[in-house]
């Protein structure tokens, strides 16, 4: 079965979440289902773990899955006003900055979800790869941020 995930920009951050069970940070995603579209697959994961929508804008293929690059877009009333956005869902909801009938439903398998600008040191799978993807990701979505219409191919 194919995996994917997604790294997803708010600004120039992106989206990790903590995993329940290794209790260390990954890029949001899963399996893709059967009969399931990967670019649809990495949506639904995306929605599932952070509580927000995910907007791809290209993809690339690893050993076994595919990665995509893109931007997260807040749902309704999802907790990350700019004076707040340096701390993670869990700690907002410690400080009594978020009410908890603003806290979206996380998966199961999700304790926090966090922006970073960085790599944290606890993560749960290899860096070298979520470094190069990383890296590769700002670059491609870059390019579009500030275009209306996205699509799944590189720019011209």
């Amino acid at each position: 079965m194919t995996f994917v995930y997604a790294v997803a920009f708010v600004d120039d951050m992106f989206v990790m979440v903590k995993n329940k069970l290794r209790e260390t940070w990954e890029m949001p995603g899963g399996k893709v289902e059967q009969g399931e579209h990967e670019a649809d697959a990495v949506k639904r994961e995306f929605s599932e773990e952070t509580g927000m929508s995910f907007v791809p804008v290209a993809k690339t293929r690893l050993s076994g899955g595919v990665v995509f690059f893109g931007r997260a877009e807040v749902m309704g009333s999802w907790p990350w006003p700019d004076d707040v956005r340096d701390k993670s869902l869990s700690e907002k909801a410690e400080l009594s900055e978020v009410p908890m009938s603003r806290t979206p439903k996380l998966a199961d398998d999700v304790s926090d979800v966090s922006l970073f600008d960085q790599l944290p040191r606890d993560i749960s799978f290899r860096r070298d790869e979520y470094e190069r993807m990383l890296q590769e990701a700002r670059s491609v979505v870059k390019k579009y941020i500030k275009r209306d219409s996205i699509g799944d191919s590189a720019p011209p």
